[in-house]
């Protein structure tokens, strides 16, 4: 059984869509991409607007962090 990673979304992005693996460029979402590949690991990104998202899943770039949300909004995914 593979491992799960649960890497959550940083706010360093390209400024163009592109998939999920790809459209995070902070230096913690590299450094937790790079160990889930070293382990064989199954990835979810966790994103601050879109939930949990796929490596493969495109999306467009976006500015909201968790940290300016409140414990409700994290909670229930109110935007």
């Amino acid at each position: 059984m593979k491992p799960i990673y649960l890497i959550a979304c940083s706010a360093a992005k390209l400024d163009r869509e592109a998939p999920a693996a790809q459209l995070y460029t902070g230096q913690a979402f590299r450094l937790a991409m790079a160990a889930a590949e070293r382990a064989g690991a199954e990835v979810l990104i966790l994103s601050a607007l879109h939930g949990v998202l796929e490596p493969t899943d495109w999306v467009k770039p976006y500015n909201r962090a968790m940290h300016d949300m409140t414990a409700h909004q994290r909670k229930f995914g109110l935007r």
